[in-house]
């Protein structure tokens, strides 16, 4: 019998056959290789462990465990990057590393609701991936760095029930991404920034229970996407007529040093709160009601001297 000679074609043909199989035999098995995450990220999330008494955090799972920062409670990774850090209401303690600033891929922080200390680190400027930073709910002190306009993608910036304190740098005015920014309550001071008219994406604002002064700035009035504004609990005067702002449905400007006359335009407005105000001039009005299409009641104290 003849048999036909063993080409070099035939075991081309031969290999390519024995590859299909095992092609085939091994198709979606899973792989025992975890992906890594970059060396200098996982470093600065062990900084986050070590800085925050990781030890005593409410979940703390797989945390410093591997090379694989996916496998640890709250972080988000997409590849080598870590994209998502969130650990609210975790009992973190301790200060925020600088080295936060490392995780540049990060789109959300939130570290909110735990009982963080210290200043926010100027590194917070190098996360200009970040849509959402929240750290409401700490002792945070100290100023709010210039660094924050680095955060142009910012969405929503939340640092409510802080210590912080100082003046509101111009470059928040960079961040016209925002649609939510809630500053309240700390103890910013200063007058507010005329740059925070250019957020003209943002629907809520909270710049409540502060201690800012002077003039309410009228670049307000280009924040034609508000639908609630909070004011009240400083000592500013001056406000501008915002009831061009259509959608704005809820302003509180309470406890602040309004006259009649800057009211008396916002009436129409769903949800107007302007009741008590502070001392203006020589006279305090103990009652001030605004009502459309009613009089106008004002009693005002004995004034020494006068006989009224």
């Amino acid at each position: 019998m003849l048999t036909k000679p063993n080409t070099p074609k035939t075991k081309y043909a031969f290999s390519a056959v024995l590859a299909i199989i095992l092609f085939f035999l091994f198709a979606g098995k899973p792989s025992e290789v975890r992906a890594q995450t970059d060396p200098t990220q996982l470093a600065a999330l062990i900084d986050l462990y070590n800085a925050t008494d990781g030890a005593n955090w409410g979940n703390n799972a797989n945390w410093t465990i591997g090379t694989d920062a996916s496998t640890w409670n709250g972080v988000v990774t997409s590849g080598a990057n870590v994209i998502e850090v969130s650990l609210p209401t975790n009992f973190m303690s301790g200060t925020i590393p600088a080295s936060i600033g490392d995780l540049t891929a990060l789109t959300v922080l939130d570290l909110s609701d735990n009982a963080l200390t210290g200043f926010i680190p100027v590194e917070i400027g190098n996360l200009t991936t970040l849509t959402t930073l929240n750290l409401g709910g700490n002792q945070l002190t100290g100023s709010l760095p210039a660094e924050i306009g680095n955060l142009t993608a910012l969405v929503d910036l939340q640092l409510w029930n802080n210590f912080l304190s100082g003046s509101l740098p111009p470059s928040i005015g960079n961040l016209t991404n925002l649609t939510y920014l809630d500053l309240a309550p700390n103890q910013f001071s200063g007058t507010i920034p005329t740059e925070i008219g250019n957020l003209v994406n943002l629907g809520t604002l909270w710049l409540n229970n502060n201690q800012f002064s002077g003039d309410v700035p009228t670049s307000l009035v280009n924040l034609t996407s508000l639908t609630a504004l909070y004011l009240q609990g400083n000592s500013l005067t001056n406000l501008p007529d915002l009831s061009g702002i259509v959608s704005l449905a809820t302003l509180d400007v309470s406890d602040n040093k309004f006259q009649f006359l800057e009211l008396e335009p916002h009436t129409s407005i769903a949800s107007f709160t302007y009741a008590p105000q502070k001392a203006f001039g020589t006279l305090n009005p103990t009652e001030l009601v605004l009502r459309t299409g009613e009089p106008l009641t004002l009693s005002f104290p004995a004034v020494a001297g006068t006989g009224v």
